[in-house]
C-alpha cells in the first residue's frame, strides 16, 4: 500500500498537473489545507523564476 503523501507534497503535485489553488482536498482553514496551498505556492514560485 502506498503511503500518504504529506499536504505540502500533494499541493505541489497538483500545481505541477495543472490543477488551480482552489482545488484543495481539504477543509477550508485546516492545517492541511494551509499546508496544501503553501506547497502548490511554492512550486508555482519555482516555476516563475
Amino acid at each position: 500500500m502506498a503511503e500518504k503523501q504529506h499536504p505540502i507534497d500533494e499541493g505541489r503535485e497538483a500545481y505541477m498537473n495543472g490543477e488551480p489553488l482552489n482545488s484543495c482536498p481539504y477543509p477550508k482553514d485546516s492545517t492541511e489545507a494551509v499546508e496544501w496551498e503553501g506547497g502548490w505556492m511554492e512550486a508555482e514560485e519555482e516555476d516563475s523564476e
